[in-house]
């Protein structure tokens, strides 16, 4: 009853506001829909990342117990224990001593030197606006793959190290859509230069990995659309 009142006299169910410009349809403010939005995308995200450690257990590359994906775009490759040992390993191989090592972590610890490098970033680009768009056009094939990365870690996917240059010897240099070479030599933007296609798209919650990704022409990749059944049926073959 408190819901049919406050639709006839025009004021927001959510927060209780009068509504702008009513006209006996919209029951929540602009504001209330975003915050609904926002809290609808952070369950889906968050049910997006249980799949995905659900999905996702890891062995230790030394010992081989598992490890559960920690949820945060990058799988753990060792245990604690092994990972200790592992770091031992390197002080030793540098000369570097326990003691140095912990003075180093302190040092990266300290509130005070974590806000003064902050503000040394947040000054360094205020001042160089597009050292950013410079480095992403003098290394096109760097920033893609971070792009690529970022985009999966942003969705909450399994992601793995992706190599192009492993995965154009893995596909004899042949394009997975239109079966014709791949040359590459060629460099982004060229619509025939080469590209990585993930077989089952992130957006439909494919993981960021070699097994799920094929060298592809970057035309053939742009033109694929929607229509994701072919590179489906290749990755179960």
């Amino acid at each position: 009853m408190q819901s049919e009142a406050l639709r006839a006299q025009g004021y927001c169910f959510g927060c209780g506001g009068k509504l702008v410009h009513y006209q006996g349809k919209r029951t929540y403010c602009v504001p209330c829909r975003e915050e609904a939005r926002r809290r609808r995308e952070l369950a889906q995200m968050a049910k997006e990342r249980a799949k995905t450690a659900e999905r996702s257990r890891l062995g230790c590359l030394t010992c081989g117990i598992d490890l559960e994906y920690d949820g945060r775009g990058r799988p753990r490759r060792q245990c604690p224990k092994c990972r200790s040992i592992t770091k031992k390993q390197q002080d030793a191989a540098s000369h570097r001593t326990p003691e140095a090592r912990a003075r180093a972590n302190a040092r990266a610890a300290d509130p005070a030197r974590r806000a003064r490098a902050a503000a040394y970033t947040a000054e360094w680009r205020l001042n160089h606006p597009l050292a950013g768009l410079q480095w992403a056009r003098a290394h096109p094939e760097v920033y893609r793959q971070f792009a690529r990365r970022r985009r999966a870690v942003l969705a909450g996917v399994f992601v793995e190290e992706v190599d192009g240059g492993q995965i154009f010897d893995r596909d004899a240099g042949r394009c997975h859509l239109c079966g014709k070479r791949v040359d590459p030599k060629l460099r982004w933007p060229d619509p025939w230069s080469q590209s990585v296609d993930h077989l089952i798209p992130i957006a439909r919650g494919g993981t960021h990995e070699p097994r799920n990704v094929a060298l592809a022409h970057l035309r053939c990749n742009q033109s694929r659309g929607a229509d994701r059944k072919a590179a489906q049926l290749l990755l179960i073959a």
